[in-house]
């Protein structure tokens, strides 16, 4: 082979070397020159800002609790009771069915302050109920709780005088109160097996008292 063609080779092969062998030692080339990454643009990167909340803006009332109904759920039967808690029960079925014992009991009633009712008893068994709106006094101190329930129709306490017709027809009897004392008693109606009573709250006369009798 003569030296013009030696010389050729070995100027290719230090060529290839160039591009593929280490270059310092330590680092390979690839033959392959790096991309360079796309940094994305600044505008990009830029959350977007967070409307600018209105200034004086009045202050907003905040109420640190809310009055709750408690207890079972029950309806209010006209002529029959609350619930499946019929008259003639005994004290030991109240307290199974509103699964708690009573919170005031005496020997002519087991009282539920806290869940708006009572169950006046005669002879050991139940002869009466009331159910009262919330905030209304009650004995010793005490005053009415919401109670968890109301008629099919509707009807419970706190109700508007004007809205009982229309939810369940107008009553066979009407009476005014002229002294409602502390409950601010107007009119009382009655239902069979049930009397209805209006107390004027503000200026508002809304049920103030539902009282169930046996029909």
């Amino acid at each position: 082979m003569s030296s013009k063609i030696e010389g050729a080779i070995i100027a290719v092969v230090a060529a290839l070397c160039s591009l593929n062998c280490k270059s310092d030692g330590n680092t390979k080339q690839t033959g392959t020159p790096p991309v360079a990454t796309a940094r994305p643009a600044a505008s990009m990167l830029t959350l977007p800002r967070a409307p600018t909340p209105p200034k004086n803006l009045p202050p907003r009332a905040v109420p640190t609790s809310w009055p709750v109904a408690s207890g079972p759920a029950m309806a209010i039967l006209a002529g029959k009771g609350v619930g499946p808690i019929r008259f003639g029960a005994t004290v030991a079925t109240i307290e199974r069915l509103m699964a708690a014992p009573c919170e005031v009991r005496d020997a002519d009633a087991c009282r539920y302050y806290a869940r708006g009712i009572e169950f006046l008893l005669k002879g050991g068994v139940v002869k009466e109920m009331h159910i009262s709106r919330p905030g209304r006094p009650a004995p010793k101190g005490f005053s009415y709780g919401i109670f968890n329930g109301s008629t099919p129709e509707g009807v419970t306490t706190l109700v508007l005088e004007r809205a009982v017709p229309e939810l369940i027809g107008a009553p066979p009897k009407k009476e005014a109160v002229a002294d409602g004392g502390a409950n601010g008693t107007v009119d009382s109606w009655q239902y069979p097996g049930m009397r209805v009573d209006f107390d004027r709250t503000g200026n508002k006369v809304v049920v103030g008292e539902i009282v169930l009798t046996k029909g």
